[in-house]
């Protein structure tokens, strides 16, 4: 198994972060005005949108947590939903989580040992990075996948969104990166191993999904 460590990416089979069951949310965290969510669903909030696991509300401020569009917090960290709250009312707050990580082949296929599991998850549930979209519509057949961007970036930094050694969710679909064409912004993927290859539309969100 690959481990995530700071400034790379698995370049093997990996394990893939899946929010399996969200619950218990916490009491009057979301309000009569936010999104509308029930606990055990997909979020439908546009992207992008930020996900915070597990801070430290002792130490962050809520300023820098309110930024996010859902929190997983813990009992401990009650005092914090005012603040949090008082700067972003539509914020998801959660008290209690239960994560998977689940392993992922991309030289498997659906029914392999590895890809069993993930095969029957939605792909929306999967943890993602920023991502981009789909510059043109794609094929079910096509394994050069073209996109809007492989950067990021602000006035201070660049980020890569896309590498070799990656795994993408497009729509329900799940797609593994062997290659990145930076001069023409395409993406060369193996498909078909986790989920059926499917059509996808110019304009579709696609996204590295958070691995270890």
């Amino acid at each position: 198994m690959s481990t995530r460590t700071p400034g790379t990416r698995p370049r093997s089979w990996a394990a893939i972060a899946a929010v399996a069951v969200i619950v218990a949310a916490m009491t009057a965290a979301v309000p009569a005005t936010a999104v509308a969510w029930a606990p055990g669903t997909p979020l439908t909030t546009p992207f992008p949108r930020l996900a915070m696991w597990w801070p430290n509300t002792y130490t962050q401020s809520a300023e820098a947590l309110a930024r996010y569009g859902y929190v997983a917090l813990t009992e401990v960290d009650r005092h914090a939903i005012p603040k949090i709250r008082a700067l972003h009312a539509d914020d998801i707050l959660l008290n209690s989580t239960n994560a998977s990580e689940l392993d992922l082949d991309p030289w498997g296929t659906p029914t392999s040992d590895k890809n069993a599991k993930i095969a029957k998850l939605p792909a929306t549930w999967l943890l993602t990075q920023v991502g981009a979209n789909l510059s043109a519509d794609i094929t079910a057949n096509a394994t050069s996948i073209p996109v809007t961007t492989l950067t990021a970036s602000n006035a201070a930094k660049t980020v890569t969104l896309f590498q070799a050694g990656d795994t993408l969710v497009v729509d329900d679909e799940i797609m593994y990166v062997s290659a990145v064409n930076s001069a023409n912004r395409a993406l060369t993927v193996r498909r078909g191993f986790a989920k059926p290859a499917t059509s996808h539309a110019a304009g579709a969100r696609i996204a590295a999904t958070v691995t270890f």
